[in-house]
């Protein structure tokens, strides 16, 4: 085992995915890191293709030619936050096209988006596969199943059990735990005649905001599934040990993603240009950042949060700009004017889209973004504990710009437009609640960016330290916005914490591993499956 080939044979590979994988409007880690391990999985030759599957009642005809987009919504995000169907299942597909073969940098830009109805029973060639580097490959078999995951409705549980009856006995099959791990009852028929590799990304039980009972259920849903698979894959050593200890497992592989090299930011002077990259949901905590930025209304500081979802409470879709609520307008301070050299190298972050019409805006919504929310005469809460994803205290709107302290909502970013974000930031500060590892963590790391963030799950892991041990940043506890504040303020106010964090994010900058590695990795655990045979664990 682990033994590398100079002309290794390919052999299948298929892989259970949700239907949002290459949403573009729908990024999550979990779906950049599919795609990218598979995409460095393939074997050289002919492009892979994935099936895209759109279950009705009646169940799916894997010989149909019509087809069509994968229905919006079906995300790991949505799926994951809410448990619950998004509405009416969509009408019978199988769509066959080339699967994704290079993905836009940032785990906010998800792998390159075709559309299924444009490739329709034709094989295209994609961008070029990665080139072979030494590890396992294989012959990848995608199967993309929208649907209500880890809850789907019924159309959806016989689309997954006939795409599993489809795949040859004794083959390797790589199933992403959001599909997997509701539905143990569905896998069971197949365990003892397949090699299940199940990735778990987050474990079902512990997203953020789930009443007990159905916390409970979904565990022991999950503990059914992964009992059940002959190997069990998480992103993070701290994730691994969770899984392990939540459901009596020993041997639980830990494979942490990988980051793309970038170029190295250019710092401003003062590095007030704060950046935080999420999508907008509880276990994200930007709810944490804003109470935190409350508390700083006598530094200059500007910051972008880039992430897909709505402002909770006011229903405002991204792009949109906070003034903090402590402060009167008439009296906040103006941003430090930027030398010429200065203005020059940090343009303002390009908003995602133009701004909304009334009828793209959600219902409920206040304004048609952009806009700028300034300050309101209430006095602050007691305490943090009012600051509740669904209450962002004391913003009201208004359209007028006004100089001072905010906050811009960008949207979902990609491509150019999330590279600039990172590019004119000097801090990025990530605040959650719970995360297996913070993708952005060291996507940040790669543009030698110092990081402010939460002691949760494998951040801790992701931040690492520089070769000399210094920590390229700061950890701080987890929903607590005052701990927060004065990391951001230490940071703010002291030049020379901000050069040895600088330092130290750069010099960490260079112990990265890309995805060829996460890739080997998991190559080298889908050969030892795929050696050892099927069975239970």
């Amino acid at each position: 085992m682990g033994e590398l080939r100079a002309h290794p044979v390919s052999r299948p590979l298929y892989a259970v995915l949700p239907g949002g994988l290459d949403d573009p409007a729908a990024p999550s880690g979990g779906n950049r890191y599919d795609r990218e391990v598979l995409r460095h999985l393939t074997a050289p030759g002919p492009p892979p293709t994935a099936a895209v599957t759109h279950p009705t009642a009646s169940g799916t005809d894997p010989a149909a030619a019509v087809t069509r987009p994968t229905a919006p919504g079906a995300d790991r995000a949505a799926a994951v936050a809410h448990h619950t169907a998004p509405g009416t299942e969509p009408t019978t597909a199988v769509a066959s096209r080339p699967a994704a073969a290079d993905a836009p940098h940032g785990s906010a830009d998800l792998a390159g988006h075709l559309d299924p109805a444009a490739t329709a029973g034709h094989s295209h060639p994609t961008a070029s596969q990665p080139a072979f580097e030494g590890h396992e490959r294989f012959e990848v078999h995608e199967r993309l199943l929208p649907g209500a995951w880890p809850r789907p409705e019924a159309a959806t549980r016989q689309a997954l059990a006939e795409v599993l009856g489809a795949i040859p006995d004794d083959a390797v099959v790589l199933i992403d735990g959001l599909v997997a791990c509701g539905v143990p009852e569905i896998l069971e028929p197949h365990a003892t005649r397949l090699r299940l590799a199940v990735l778990v990304h987050l474990p079902l039980s512990d997203e953020t905001g789930l009443p007990a009972g159905e916390a409970a259920e979904l565990r022991a849903l999950e503990s059914r599934t992964l009992h059940l698979a002959a190997v069990v894959i998480a992103t993070s050593t701290p994730a691994a040990r969770r899984v392990e200890e939540l459901h009596e497992l020993t041997g639980v592989h830990a494979i942490p993603p990988g980051v793309e090299p970038a170029a190295p930011a250019m710092p401003s002077p003062g590095g007030h240009r704060l950046l935080n990259v999420a999508s907008l949901t509880q276990r994200k905590g930007q709810d944490i950042l804003l109470s935190a930025l409350r508390l700083l209304p006598d530094l200059h500081w500007t910051c972008v949060v880039a992430g897909a979802g709505h402002l909770p409470a006011s229903h405002l879709t991204p792009p949109v700009t906070l003034l903090p609520a402590s402060l009167n307008p008439s009296e906040a301070p103006l941003p430090a004017p930027l030398n010429p050299s200065e203005a020059q190298l940090h343009a303002p972050v390009p908003p995602l889209r133009a701004p909304l019409s009334p009828s793209e805006n959600p219902p409920g919504a206040l304004l048609d973004p952009p806009a700028t929310l300034l300050p309101t005469p209430l006095s602050p809460p007691a305490t943090s504990a009012s600051c509740t994803p669904d209450h962002f205290p004391y913003w009201q709107t208004t359209r007028n710009p006004t100089p001072g302290p905010n906050v811009r909502f960008a949207g979902a970013l990609s491509g150019r437009a999330l590279d600039d974000a990172y590019a004119n930031a000097d801090l990025f500060v990530l605040p959650s609640r719970a995360e297996t590892y913070g993708m952005v963590v060291t996507e940040a790391l790669a543009r030698g960016i110092p990081v402010v963030a939460s002691d949760v799950g494998g951040v801790p892991e992701a931040l690492g330290t520089a070769p000399g041990g210094g920590i390229p940043g700061r950890l701080i506890p987890p929903d607590d916005p005052e701990a927060l504040a004065a990391a951001l303020r230490a940071w703010l106010t002291d030049p020379e914490l901000r050069e040895r964090w600088r330092a130290d994010a750069l010099a960490r900058r260079d112990t990265l591993t890309g995805w060829d590695e996460t890739a080997r990795r998991l190559g080298r655990v889908l050969e030892t499956v795929n050696r050892s045979g099927p069975g239970l664990r």
